[in-house]
């Protein structure tokens, strides 16, 4: 190939960097922090002084994506989805409340230039190479694949991927690789000849599929017995969030959430209309007011004591936290028969694991949490339906994986397999 790639903390979950080159340009796409728990943790210095780079393409908001962010200069471009900008500007206000640094990094963000929104199936050109977005199902609402084109040749990079979540399977048909074939490919007219596709799922082996409808449909019946309910899951997980609020709906309940999240679900529900979907209105969430005997003025109290009323009448589902400041919550729904759902990645608890987090073991302990919850990331059989949809003629390139020499059990054709290429 003319087009030159690299790409960097390839073989670990989080914080890789892909580099796209031509004579003339040079795209980088992410630029987020290696995650806890990887056999790599470190993050890869990169010499943004000397490797004029012509612009960064963020896939999506979550923080192994895009959390080096502020480490870009200011004279160069960035492109991301609107929603990633809002998230991430509503992120660095919440932790401005109690961080100095943070504070500094949210005027930062809202102040940047060369800001520049990416829409779906709407080309961004860069000099000689041209970066057009493609939606993608992931747990993150905003989330993006490129295809690249430069010197005739085509690159695809999916970023993080599904097709299990909400806009995986519509009416039968999966989205993914309906997109794919007939805006990526063209039905196999436009020859890719590059795929870079992540590969989480291939170190977590035993994964069962387990899809957001499924999810929804086992929350739906657990809330018809269980009408109280704390909840543990990420903040930035929309499809589980509305999962939990739909099912939550159905059974006559509201979720409860604080301030943060309750600004961050604002963005969801506008992006909703703008992309017509009803999934993501949460129309029955709510602010959890602070617990009545700590409001000091009365109209507070008032309010407060009245959503409790509600809550004790009509059940709910709080939005849980680890952190010691949630057990005034928890002993103040001592009296009720409230049960604790675990709807994060397994590792995060499990004694051992490199991702092991001891408060967060300690409180689903504690409070007897029952697990449910799926992967945002493609199971091992969606990986391989996007490498033979795409059938690359080059080349396939693995990232976000630490699984290096799992492909050659991928259920693809030899000759596929033959184009895997490891740096």
């Amino acid at each position: 190939m003319k087009t030159k790639v690299e790409i960097l903390q390839g073989h670990q979950i989080g914080g890789c960097i892909t580099i796209i080159s031509t004579e003339q340009m040079k795209l980088v796409i992410d630029f987020g922090e290696s995650l806890p728990g990887t056999d790599n943790v470190s993050n890869v210095d990169f010499d943004w002084q000397n490797e004029n780079v012509s612009g960064v393409f963020f896939t999506h908001y979550h923080g192994d994506h895009i959390g080096r962010m502020e480490e870009i200069p200011e004279d160069i471009p960035i492109y991301m989805g609107e929603v990633t900008y809002k998230v991430m500007l509503n992120i660095y206000q919440a932790l401005s409340r109690h961080d100095d640094n943070m504070a500094k990094k949210a005027e930062w963000f809202r102040n940047r230039k060369n800001v520049f929104f990416i829409q779906p199936d709407k080309e961004e050109r860069i000099g000689d190479m041209i970066v057009t977005p493609y939606s993608v199902d992931h747990s993150a609402f905003d989330s993006y694949m490129f295809l690249v084109h430069a010197y005739d040749e085509y690159i695809l990079h999916t970023g993080d991927y599904r097709d299990h979540g909400h806009r995986g399977y519509v009416k039968g048909r999966n989205i993914p690789l309906a997109v794919i074939q007939k805006y990526i490919t063209r039905y196999g007219r436009r020859k890719i000849n590059m795929l870079i596709t992540e590969g989480t799922t291939l170190t977590r082996s035993g994964l069962s599929r387990y899809t957001e409808k499924d999810m929804l449909h086992d929350a739906d019946v657990f809330f018809r017995e269980n009408k109280y309910v704390f909840l543990k899951i990420s903040s930035t997980n929309v499809d589980s969030l509305a999962s939990f609020a739909v099912a939550a709906q159905r059974n006559g309940m509201k979720m409860y959430v604080n301030g943060y999240l309750k600004a961050q679900i604002k963005i969801y529900q506008k992006a909703s209309i703008k992309y017509n979907t009803k999934m993501y209105m949460f129309n029955n969430v709510e602010k959890l007011q602070p617990a009545p005997v700590k409001c000091k003025l009365k109209p507070d109290r008032i309010k407060a004591e009245q959503q409790r009323l509600r809550m004790r009448r009509n059940g709910f589902i709080i939005i849980a936290s680890e952190k010691p400041s949630f057990q005034q919550t928890i002993d103040e729904f001592a009296d009720l028969p409230v049960k604790t759902i675990y709807s994060m990645w397994r590792g995060y608890i499990t004694p051992g694991s490199k991702a092991f987090n001891q408060e967060l073991y300690d409180f689903c302990k504690a409070t007897n949490a029952m697990e449910m919850h799926t992967s945002g990331h493609a199971y091992k059989d969606c990986i391989e339906k996007v490498i033979e949809v795409v059938a690359p003629s080059e080349e396939i390139r693995f990232i976000h994986t630490e699984a290096v020499n799992e492909f050659a059990d991928l259920n693809i054709c030899q000759e596929l397999k033959n184009k895997v290429r490891w740096e």
